[in-house]
């Protein structure tokens, strides 16, 4: 059998890139153990962690998840691999978190006192329980229920007809009454400020009266304590004096009520008779606006002239764009780069796990595409949902959900063969993947690439299924 050119050229690339990946293994791996070291911990419940999960400490990425296994007395035990740079010290204890509820979860190390020895390799790091969404269910629903209690008695309040209004008469009064009261309060400040002179003396007499009854009740004591005449005398002089201040402020109290009665009740009165006049000028204007049938037919014909320019506005900018552009010659409509249905099977060399992607692209209009699929299918299987512009006929650009995150892609064709891709997601602790591939036969490619490239990048290396 004798091997074509294109085939020999394939085999020469792909010994060429085993070859890579091993030498990188090698070195990568030897440089790896020098600066990594482990320590694990005991879960009840390992809560969705997958191989190569972040680990974190006080929010900061110090290593990842290496293994994940069952122990006999059927705990989670969790290897985790720590960035010798990163110290954790004694008293240290480890939760599974997410921050929200619909993230990924990590690992969350608690560090303890900051002047204690770190913890030995190959340690373990007492764990803390933390309180799941699972576990808020049963109370969740309880506050659900109790609210749908309260829903259903002021649904059956409202569905009293004579409850509503009774409801809407007494708001109603509270509204005049409060109107009322405005006035009335506007009026007792402005009397106030017109009789401030009068107010002023009826308070001084009464604090006069006040204070010769305090003597009057100081020589009562006197009078009791040995009686005299001329403490008697003293006695009656204070009781005089203090029933003529006494009426003296009784008399300016008098005059200031009087003057009330007779000018500020009278202007209260009208103020309000006038307000209320205005309120019912105001609500029959409202209701003869409403009630208008003129007005309404006026409203609906204005609406139906606009949809009918709007519509010989379309018409004409049709027939223009068929007067201009029908004389072209048809051009067949380009493709996107990644078109048609897609699957790979790519294998992750750090963490020796397999990758299954599928995604649909579907070619639209005006050069646009969508594209609908899966990213590592799984237990941590993430959605895309992008949307696509064709930027010429040999390039791509993507943007929208990249394995549930929000990020861009960027897709090139070399040659007749060979495509690159680039995404670039997660716009708050941004992360990229790129992969290139060689189609050596109808429907197959082989793909090599990088995932995760600025945080723990792992060798990609698989084949791919285009239909």
């Amino acid at each position: 059998m004798i091997l074509g050119p294109e085939v020999k050229v394939g085999l020469i690339v792909f010994i060429a890139i085993v070859a890579l990946i091993a030498a990188y293994m090698f070195v990568g791996g030897r440089a790896y153990r020098a600066g990594n070291y482990d320590v694990y911990a005991m879960f009840d419940n390992a809560q969705r962690l997958n191989l190569g999960t972040e680990v974190r400490m006080a929010g900061v990425k110090i290593g990842f998840v290496r293994d994940i296994s069952l122990t006999k007395e059927n705990l989670a035990q969790v290897v985790m691999t720590i960035s010798r740079r990163m110290r954790i010290p004694r008293g240290s204890k480890v939760q599974i978190t997410s921050g929200t509820l619909i993230g990924d979860p990590y690992v969350e190390i608690i560090p303890g006192p900051a002047d204690t020895p770190p913890v030995k390799p190959g340690a373990l790091i007492p764990t803390q329980v933390q309180a799941r969404f699972e576990d808020l269910m049963p109370k969740l629903d309880n506050l659900v229920t109790r609210l749908q209690g309260t829903v259903g008695s002021v649904n059956k309040i409202l569905g009293n007809e004579q409850m509503v209004a009774n409801i809407s008469k007494a708001l109603a009064n509270l509204e005049v009454a409060t109107r009322e009261a405005a006035v009335w309060m506007s009026e007792m400040r402005d009397m106030a400020k017109d009789n401030r002179a009068q107010v002023e003396q009826a308070l001084a007499s009464l604090s006069n009266a006040a204070k010769e009854l305090q003597s009057l009740v100081e020589d009562m004591h006197s009078l009791a304590a040995g009686p005299a005449k001329t403490e008697i005398e003293t006695v009656l002089a204070n009781v005089k004096r203090a029933s003529a201040d006494f009426e003296t402020a009784m008399k300016n109290i008098r005059d200031v009520t009087s003057e009330l009665k007779k000018q500020d009740v009278q202007a209260i009165l009208t103020n309000v008779q006038s307000a209320s006049a205005n309120l019912d000028e105001a609500s029959q204007a409202i209701a003869k606006i409403v009630t208008d049938g003129r007005l309404a037919e006026d409203l609906r014909a204005t609406i139906s002239n606009a949809r009918e320019a709007t519509e010989q506005t379309k018409e004409l900018a049709t027939r223009l764009n068929r007067k201009i552009g029908g004389s072209k010659t048809p051009v067949e409509k380009p493709k996107p780069v990644r078109s048609g249905l897609r699957a790979d099977v790519l294998e992750r060399f750090r963490t020796s796990d397999v990758r299954v992607d599928v995604n649909w692209t579907i070619p639209w209009r005006d050069r646009t595409f969508y594209q609908i699929g899966a990213r590592d299918i799984g237990e941590s299987a993430g959605l895309n949902l992008q949307a696509g512009r064709m930027l010429n006929a040999c390039s791509d650009f993507r943007y929208g959900i990249h394995g549930s995150k929000v990020g861009i892609g960027y897709d090139r064709r070399i040659g007749e063969r060979t495509s690159f891709g680039l995404d670039l997601y997660r716009p708050n602790d941004p992360d990229m993947e790129f992969a290139l591939t060689h189609r050596f036969g109808k429907d197959w490619e082989i793909a090599v690439g990088m995932d995760r490239v600025f945080d723990d990048a792992s060798f990609l290396l698989g084949l791919s299924f285009k239909k």
